[in-house]
């Protein structure tokens, strides 16, 4: 069976929280504690390009896709970060 991380439904709500949801195939959502995530910011990020707020929800979860094997999908993601992972 394929595992994977869908990173979903990205939000942005009073200007700075990032909420978003993480769906994963059956065999990894055991490691998953909620499937609903919050990142709170101290300044308002609404101004920042959706690419871009990508990152913190790939953050949260890439070392455990690389741990387990797992593929990470996302609907969109800066370029230059992408390039970053790149071996």
């Amino acid at each position: 069976m394929k595992k994977y991380i869908r990173i979903e439904d990205l939000s942005l709500r009073s200007g700075r929280i990032l909420a978003f949801r993480l769906s994963a195939s059956q065999n990894i959502k055991k490691y998953l504690l909620t499937p609903d995530v919050y990142i709170e910011y101290d300044q308002k990020i609404d101004k920042v390009p959706i690419s871009i707020c990508q990152i913190p929800a790939i953050a949260s979860v890439v070392m455990l896709a690389w741990h387990i094997g797992a593929d990470v999908y996302v609907e969109e993601l800066d370029e230059t970060y992408l390039n970053s992972w790149k071996r």
